[in-house]
């Protein structure tokens, strides 16, 4: 064999090798749990557009919860403190946090920590909080069958939705709304103009959160000892995240890719890394 052909075969299994390894480590996945004196019980979640995880710790027996902030860094730092229980949280545009109590109200928290009654006089119990396209912060309580939108002028607009037991709401881009019924485990589609059907059949579902690209993100309490499931935007294609991860209580997805899960059993919050929104999972 000539020394030029031989310098070519060389490169060429260099080359090979190469894409090998690049095919090998395309899809490794580096998780970590987020754990600290300020993340010592976390129990929902929820991203801003800028990136920050914000975590609401179970309720102390000697003052309340506290609301912890994540910056994309790591840093981790108090939002707010002494608070009722929190059941939900989410973010509005402008940077300030919303947390549905189990009292019937929702704090508006600005970004300088000041916590204010944002909306009252809705069903005591567990609530979950989503905005949609416009901006509109949306309530639902699993014990009624009713999800509130709040108008312009604070008062929260009743909306039968037909839903048992709800659990974790969602938008997509379109303005379609996503709920999980947990009684009897489906996730539920709400068109922007009114009409409902089932989107998936996700038995335990509890929780969710959507992706740039309409891809949900299910977790649900199952025999496998806890399942974080994606969909795809038809809601047929169903992929395993994460598996044997507890009870889990809520989800939160990043703008960089990054799946927060809040469960049981984790003492911290779990981040995975899933990707380029839309794209097959890492």
């Amino acid at each position: 064999m000539k020394k030029a052909e031989i310098i070519i075969a060389s490169v060429g299994l260099l080359a090979l090798g190469v894409m090998a390894y690049l095919l090998a480590t395309r899809h490794k996945r580096t998780d970590e749990v987020l754990s600290g004196r300020l993340l010592y019980a976390p129990q929902c979640l929820t991203v801003d557009a800028r990136g920050h995880l914000y975590v609401a710790n179970e309720a102390r027996r000697d003052g309340g919860a506290l609301v912890a902030k994540v910056s994309p860094k790591g840093q981790v730092s108090v939002c707010a403190d002494r608070l009722p229980h929190v059941s939900a949280l989410a973010a509005d545009a402008q940077g300030n946090l919303y947390a549905a109590t189990g009292l019937g109200e929702v704090l508006k928290i600005t970004p300088d920590g000041t916590a204010a009654k944002a909306l009252q006089d809705i069903p005591t119990g567990e609530c979950s909080l989503a905005f949609d396209p416009q901006g509109r912060l949306h309530v639902v309580n699993s014990r009624v069958n009713v999800i509130y939108r709040v108008a312009e002028n604070g008062r929260p607009e009743p909306l039968e939705i037909g839903c048992f037991s709800a659990g974790g709401m969602a938008f997509d881009r379109a303005g379609n709304l996503f709920i999980v019924s947990k009684s009897p485990g489906l996730v539920l589609k709400f068109e922007a103009g009114g009409e409902a059907r089932v989107f998936a059949d996700v038995r335990g579902a509890t929780c969710l959160a959507m992706d740039r690209l309409s891809h949900l993100y299910v977790g649900a309490v199952d025999s496998l000892g806890g399942t974080v499931y994606r969909l795809d935007p038809s809601g047929r294609t169903k992929s395993v995240v994460a598996r044997k991860v507890g009870r889990v209580r809520s989800l939160a997805l990043s703008p960089n890719g990054t799946l927060y899960v809040s469960s049981d059993m984790m003492g911290g919050v779990r981040a995975i890394h899933v990707g380029t929104p839309g794209l097959i999972l890492p």
